[in-house]
């Protein structure tokens, strides 16, 4: 379970930046040209629970609309492709057109969508993290146990796990600073946008509603 955790936390560290995603829908808008007239907006708007609501509502119909539009488009959060839409003759028309129809825009469905596949990967990461933790703590505890109650011929060993325990709880705490300093650094280097302790809260809150229609579309569904 310890090494569960641990793969956890891995996996969100290994998540693409998001703001390196916005970055790639900022090329696509600025080639679209009348796209990019409120991405900017887009980025800097608040993730509200409206925003998340219209994301698990949009998700669904927007899989079922790419299955019959006559030009395919997986709009993947963590691996964004647009050149196939942008490229394809009435493509971006066609989509265009969906996103009105479902009350948003191309690019800020988009945005909100990263966000929250952004916001979930903290979470995950957060979780991850005190999975193991804690899982370390009580490991500790009972190889102390262990050495008070052990013979002599016993204790080596012993005391050899607690030296390995103290080891990776060292390692995972480095590893949560780095992840998160690093993510840090991007985020203000790349100009893109930050997420407040309540925007990640909103997701987190609704995790139970998102996590389906992520995993059903395809996309920001790792465990």
């Amino acid at each position: 379970m310890r090494h569960r955790a641990l793969l956890l936390l891995l996996a969100a560290l290994s998540l693409t930046p998001a703001c390196e995603v916005i970055d790639t829908v900022r090329g696509f808008a600025a080639a679209a040209g009348a796209l990019s007239e409120h991405l900017e907006t887009d980025v800097k708007a608040e993730l509200t629970d409206d925003k998340i609501t219209k994301v698990i509502t949009v998700t669904p119909a927007l899989t079922e609309f790419s299955k019959t539009a006559k030009h395919k488009w997986d709009p993947h959060p963590e691996s964004p492709d647009f050149t196939k839409l942008a490229s394809a003759l009435g493509g971006l028309a066609d989509y265009t057109a969906f996103f009105e129809g479902q009350g948003t825009r191309l690019t800020e469905y988009y945005v909100d969508l990263i966000k929250i596949v952004d916001a979930r990967g903290l979470v995950t990461l957060r979780k991850a993290t005190a999975e193991a933790r804690a899982k370390q703590q009580t490991e500790r505890g009972e190889l102390e146990a262990k050495l008070a109650a052990a013979a002599e011929a016993e204790k080596a060993a012993i005391q050899t796990a607690l030296d390995n325990n103290a080891r990776a709880s060292e390692l995972l705490e480095q590893q949560e600073a780095q992840a998160l300093e690093a993510r840090k650094q991007r985020t203000a280097s790349s100009g893109s946008y930050s997420m407040s302790d309540a925007e990640i809260a909103r997701v987190e809150a609704r995790l139970g509603e998102i996590e389906p229609v992520m995993k059903a579309a395809g996309y920001g569904g790792k465990e």
